[in-house]
C-alpha cells in the first residue's frame, strides 16, 4: 500500500463520494478503441452536482484516488484530458452501503 492511500485508508466517505461513484463507469469499459470515462467538466453539468465547483468535485475524486476507489483514463482524442472510472474497490464501497452501481 503506498503511503498516499495509507494516509486516506480510513477516510469516511461522504454523500457526493457515494454520488460520484455511483455516476461513474467501471475501471476498464470501453466503446471500441475508446475509454468511457467522466470528467469533472461533464460531472459539473449534472444536475445532482448543482451547487459544487470543478475544484470541489476534482478534489473529492483525488480522495478517492488515494482511497484506490477511482481511477484515471486518457480520453481520447487526447486534448480531452483525463477521465475518471471507479474500480473494482469503488463498487464493493459502494455495495457494502447499499448503492447500486450503474
Amino acid at each position: 500500500m503506498n503511503p498516499k492511500t495509507r494516509r486516506y485508508g480510513t477516510a469516511t466517505l461522504v454523500a457526493v463520494d457515494y454520488a460520484l461513484l455511483e455516476i461513474l463507469p467501471d475501471e476498464g469499459q470501453m466503446i471500441g478503441l475508446k475509454p468511457i470515462a467522466l470528467q469533472v467538466s461533464s460531472i459539473k453539468l449534472r444536475p445532482e452536482f448543482e451547487g459544487f465547483s470543478g475544484n470541489q468535485i476534482a478534489g473529492r475524486l483525488k480522495a478517492l484516488q488515494y482511497m484506490e476507489l477511482v481511477t484515471t483514463q486518457i480520453t481520447l482524442p487526447l486534448q480531452a484530458g483525463v477521465g475518471w472510472q471507479r474500480t473494482k474497490a469503488g463498487k464493493e464501497a459502494l455495495q457494502r452501503n447499499g448503492r447500486v452501481a450503474t
